[in-house]
């Protein structure tokens, strides 16, 4: 996920929790977070995606993306 927003030219980060979830954190262009979610909705290869929750935030100053 972290080289799909590099390439979409994201800011923010994306971790893995404890209980398995994975958070992510993008600032960016409508358009390019629209694309993030959809690559978000399909996962990687070996991953299972139930559901995908989307939620405003406030804009944090950051100057890439990067695993948190």
């Amino acid at each position: 996920m972290e080289k799909h927003a590099r390439d979409l030219g994201l800011q923010g980060w994306v971790r893995n929790e404890e209980d398995r979830r994975v958070q992510v954190y993008a600032v960016g262009k409508r358009p390019d977070l629209d694309r993030l979610a959809a690559l978000l909705h399909k996962g990687p290869p070996l991953a299972l995606v139930r559901t995908v929750e989307q939620q405003e935030a406030d804009v944090q100053q950051l100057n890439s993306f990067h695993i948190g």
